[in-house]
Order: C-alpha cells, then sequence, then structure tokens
C-alpha cells in the first residue's frame, strides 16, 4: 500500500488565512510570507498510510534493489511537488516526494522505500 505524508509547517498563501474584511487583511498583510508552524503533538495522528515529513526525517532511505540511498534530510516545497532531500556520502540525492515514488515508509525499522536508482 502506498503511503501519503503530511507537511508539519508550510508558508500558507494570504487567501487561505484572511478573511474578506479590509481591516482584517491589512493587519494581516503583516504577516504575508511568513511561516505558519505547530508542535509536533499539537498535530492530529495522522491516518494509517499517511506520514508527517518530519517524521521521515532521519530515517534510512533505500530503493528497492535493497541499496541505500541516505538519509532524508529534509523536504523542499517546490510548486509541482514536494522533494525529498536525502543525504549521503557523496553529497545530496533529490527525490520526488510522490506516491508513485515513496513505495512504503516503515518507522518501526526505520526506513523509507522509494523506487529510485542510485545511479539517478
Amino acid at each position: 500500500m502506498r503511503s501519503r505524508w503530511r507537511s508539519a509547517a508550510r508558508t500558507v498563501p494570504t487567501w487561505w488565512r484572511v478573511s474578506r474584511d479590509a481591516a482584517v487583511r491589512s493587519r494581516a498583510g503583516a504577516h504575508r510570507g511568513a511561516e505558519v508552524a505547530l508542535k509536533r503533538e499539537d498535530l492530529p495522528e495522522p491516518a494509517e498510510h499517511e506520514f508527517y515529513q518530519v517524521d521521515l526525517i532521519g530515517l534510512e532511505v533505500v530503493n528497492g534493489e535493497g541499496e541505500r540511498l541516505g538519509r532524508v534530510a529534509g523536504f523542499i516545497t517546490t510548486g509541482a511537488n514536494d522533494v525529498m532531500r536525502v543525504e549521503h556520502e557523496g553529497g545530496e540525492r533529490l527525490v520526488p516526494a510522490r506516491a508513485e515514488v515513496i513505495r512504503k515508509v516503515d518507522l518501526a525499522v526505520g526506513t523509507v522505500e522509494v523506487d529510485w536508482g542510485a545511479d539517478w
């Protein structure tokens, strides 16, 4: 079964957090571009086969051939999809954080299995 994940902190577009009231919009304008973050313990428990990105940081990344690709160092938010930063001895790999790529997350074992080649 494929996994899904949620970001624990994101930049929230102004239109999400501002009502149509002009006074509210002008006060909120001072916070434009600010990051909105919650403590991990304040987040609801993710559903089965869902994970917060913060829970994946530090996990070992392996591919279907059993090759170790490195450890999750963080995530980058792009326009198309999030990207998992995987640090390894030779530097860093950027792996799309998409259901087609992330095949399995095992928090108990501490691994993220991906459909990604070591030479990509």
